[in-house]
């Protein structure tokens, strides 16, 4: 624009700076108004382009973060019913291996008595009072497990627990059990616990289903694993249905990252056996 005004005024006049030099200001001026204002839209576009694409970014992360809310609820909910389920389950299994023991050696005790009233009162008396004194015990045992449940420990030795067990076993559904055991090493409860019930359910069951009248039970320590061995000479039979108290000891074992193995044959009993890792740096004693 400058140019154009001095090319036509030079066509038709002399040079004269005085003339000359206000257009050139005023044009200046015009010129600089006008490459601020383009520069202040461009800006202005792209500041605002900017705050589109923040507004977008905003947007998604919160329709992620929605998206994580609503996993994060689903997950919540899904743990909760697993937790009360396992908590259900562990009620459950409780139950089962206590009462289904007592029953079992409570049915016993009263079939005998039933056999001996007309042959001897008095021993058939003895008989059902043994019987009332397991379902003594056996409410006894039920309220130790509802405290075990509770507080997360058990109430005996673990050794001293399974010796109980199988005296008591003897005495009242009138079986012979041989115990051994090797140098073990200490055990946390619940691997305490574990053990106790699989031995009480193995000798239930035994009496129970295989109507066996000898036991061998054997726990060891071996390459660095707790060995549960259990053999009996009960009728045993070909095709293994595992019900609820197999099923419950599994699901125990294996909760341990332990293996549960049962094998049996029609006339040669059963045997069932427990394997569980201990870990050497937890090893803190032995028995």
């Amino acid at each position: 624009m400058i140019l154009t005004i001095y090319l036509k005024y030079a066509r038709w006049n002399y040079f004269d700076f005085f003339y000359l030099f206000p257009n050139i200001i005023e044009n200046s001026f015009y010129f600089i108004f006008i490459i601020g204002m383009i520069y202040i839209a461009g800006y202005q576009t792209h500041q605002s382009q900017i705050l589109s694409n923040t507004m977008n970014e905003l947007k998604m992360k919160s329709n992620e973060l929605e998206k994580v809310n609503n996993k994060l609820q689903e997950t919540m909910k899904s743990l909760e019913e697993m937790t009360v389920l396992r908590e259900r389950n562990r009620i459950a299994r409780e139950i089962h291996d206590t009462i289904g023991h007592t029953l079992t050696t409570v049915s016993i005790e009263i079939e005998a008595g039933k056999r001996l009233a007309e042959k001897d009162l008095n021993l058939a008396l003895e008989k059902f009072e043994l019987a009332q004194e397991q379902v003594r015990k056996g409410l006894n045992d039920i309220r130790s497990s509802v405290r075990m449940l509770k507080d997360g420990n058990g109430v005996l030795p673990f050794i001293p627990s399974i010796q109980a067990l199988i005296n008591e076993t003897e005495l009242h559904a009138g079986v012979s059990v041989k115990f051994s055991f090797s140098q073990l090493p200490f055990l946390n409860p619940e691997q305490e616990k574990v053990l106790y019930r699989v031995v009480q359910e193995g000798l239930t069951n035994g009496i129970r289903h295989g109507k066996c009248t000898e036991f061998v039970l054997q726990l060891e320590f071996k390459n660095n694993r707790i060995i549960l061995l259990i053999v009996d000479n009960g009728k045993g039979c070909d095709d293994i249905a595992f019900g609820f108290g197999l099923n419950a000891m599994k699901e125990r074992v294996e909760e341990l990252r332990g293996n549960l193995s049962f094998k049996s044959s029609l006339g040669n009993g059963c045997s069932l056996k427990v394997d569980i890792p201990i870990e050497e740096e937890c090893i803190n004693g032995y028995y």
